[in-house]
């Protein structure tokens, strides 16, 4: 384990689970044998978890706002170079946009609707359940739990209406073909989420597992 001590607790049947605190993620050594290629390209996670959705909190990032944030500071660095003929003028101006920015989200806050807010936390707070890497965190996770109870990545497309509930222990299974590009997930021996993407499609790539191991509830 990695972070924050993580703890036995005894259940009231008798029997004892791990307790994985925020902040910690667990290192599996697998020493497994390579599957079509250098890496296992195709595998199944299976996890007995038990998950508080209500406490899940905004802002855990997927692939989709790591681009979106590329991109941003691409076109930053593009307006730089244009602007230093006149660096002064620059930043003032880019004082005042940020100003602007910040009141414009000040004000949208204040507009947006209690209901609007919660329905929106349902679908951007995450949980991770894995990184198919056993060196260093990533920024991003192969896989979560998002607070509407869909497990998967990406289009969470819906393949049926099993999904985990909050604070109750749940069966999750996901299988994974990086040379297909496809995830599917099951949650209670039903599957919740098919998935096929071009970024999970890859031999050797992002989403095939190294031999040695994988992270658990990774999450920066």
């Amino acid at each position: 384990a990695v972070g924050p001590p993580v703890k036995l607790e005894k259940q009231r049947n008798g029997s004892s689970v791990l307790y994985v605190p925020g902040g910690t993620y667990l290192k599996c050594d697998l020493g497994l044998p390579a599957v079509k290629g250098l890496r296992i390209n195709q595998y199944t996670v299976t996890m007995d978890i038990m998950v508080d959705l209500d406490r899940l909190e905004d802002g855990v990032a997927n692939d989709d706002d790591e681009a979106a944030a590329h991109d941003a500071d691409t076109i930053n660095a593009a307006d730089d170079g244009k602007a230093k003929s006149d660096e002064r003028a620059s930043g003032e101006k880019a004082k005042d946009d940020e100003a602007k920015d910040e009141k414009e989200k000040a004000k949208e806050e204040d507009d947006g609707g209690k209901a609007d807010d919660d329905a929106d936390d349902k679908t951007k707070s995450k949980v991770a359940l894995f990184q198919a890497t056993y060196r260093a965190v990533r920024k991003t996770e192969e896989c979560y739990v998002r607070g509407d109870g869909r497990v998967g990545n990406y289009t969470y497309a819906s393949a049926g209406d099993k999904i985990v509930k909050s604070s109750r222990w749940t069966r999750v299974v996901v299988v994974v073909d990086a040379i297909a590009g496809t995830m599917n997930t099951y949650v209670g021996g039903e599957q919740c989420c098919k998935i096929t993407h071009a970024r999970i499609k890859g031999k050797d790539g992002r989403y095939a597992v190294p031999p040695t191991g994988i992270l658990l509830f990774a999450s920066r």
